[in-house]
């Protein structure tokens, strides 16, 4: 099993660590060493009251679904400005529309895996 440090400096993120999508995502950030800008954390280690998407803390504020994908782009800085970028520029009920479609069907479309500590 894994341990996942906290830096008390950095945002939190909380993703689904079923998610093959997600998980897939969290480890290229690892990969890229992109991890030490934010501390990235399934949301299975923390609680079953913790919601089902993407949760950003950073600075006492708290970010959540669409805003929340925005936020950790930004956070990782760099080419994944650009998609932040994008992102921002369709309308806020189609972002929040897409975000909550991808979300709802991401079992389906892209599976589970196998455990939730890895």
């Amino acid at each position: 099993m894994e341990r996942y440090r906290i830096e008390n400096h950095l945002p939190i993120a909380y993703y689904d660590g079923r998610c093959n999508f997600c998980f897939g995502l969290v480890q290229q950030l690892q990969k890229l060493n992109l991890d030490r800008k934010v501390n990235l954390i399934p949301f299975q280690l923390v609680s079953s009251k913790v919601p089902e998407e993407l949760l950003i803390i950073s600075n006492s504020e708290s970010y959540e679904a669409d805003k929340a994908l925005i936020k950790l782009l930004k956070l990782m800085g760099g080419l994944f400005y650009l998609p932040a970028f994008i992102l921002m520029l369709l309308p806020p009920f189609l972002l929040k529309k897409l975000y909550y479609a991808l979300a709802r069907n991401r079992y389906q479309w892209f599976g589970t895996t196998s455990c939730t500590i890895n």
